[in-house]
């Protein structure tokens, strides 16, 4: 990414929940200063962990950048999403 003239790059969840102790996905924000013309970047990211004894390890991820603009916290609302297991 560097290599690319990308630099400034921030990461941060936003949102973990965890299924059945062996599993979780992880959401967040991705926000990655870029070489002119975009001059910022901003996205979104989802990952997937699974548990492998003691660690635990990236099974899936996926991630989106947007326009030149914030991700919004409300397009991280999900009301038809299950509840995660306790």
């Amino acid at each position: 990414m560097f290599a690319a003239g990308l630099k400034d790059v921030s990461v941060r969840a936003v949102r973990v929940d965890e299924y059945g102790g062996d599993a979780a996905r992880e959401i967040g924000r991705i926000h990655v200063d870029a070489p002119a013309p975009r001059d910022v970047l901003y996205g979104s990211y989802v990952i997937f962990w699974r548990k492998r004894g003691a660690n635990w390890l990236r099974d899936t991820g996926m991630w989106n950048f947007t326009a030149n603009r914030p991700v919004p916290a409300t397009e991280f609302a999900c009301s038809k999403c299950p509840a995660p297991l306790p």
